[in-house]
């Protein structure tokens, strides 16, 4: 048998299945686009949503700023990178241990 006889005997049946799985992605992407519509349709959703933004952005504003004020208080001496990344594992630590705290609290309830 040739080879491309064998290959068209092996690609027949996936193509049928193939087709019926693409049919049902396509179903659930638009189920998916419908419910994704629907939540941006929300006006509370906008707000919670536009409220974590603004928080983000501040938190993220703030962090840099003091990052850049440390360094600027201890340019002069030898430790002014390690004070920057005291500064910064200052903000990162509890946030990891908070946040794993936190989850599996939340999860519980």
């Amino acid at each position: 048998m040739p080879l491309a006889t064998a290959l068209s005997i092996r690609l027949l049946p996936l193509s049928r299945n193939t087709k019926r799985k693409s049919t049902k992605f396509v179903n659930e992407v638009e189920e998916l686009r419908d419910d994704a519509e629907r939540l941006v349709k929300n006006r509370n959703f906008r707000r919670l949503w536009s409220a974590q933004i603004l928080s983000q952005i501040a938190q993220n504003l703030l962090n840099f700023a003091l990052i850049i004020r440390v360094f600027d208080l201890a340019q002069g001496t030898k430790l002014a990178n390690i004070a920057v990344a005291l500064v910064i594992l200052a903000f990162g630590i509890p946030s990891i241990f908070f946040a794993a705290a936190a989850g599996v609290y939340i999860d519980h309830w």
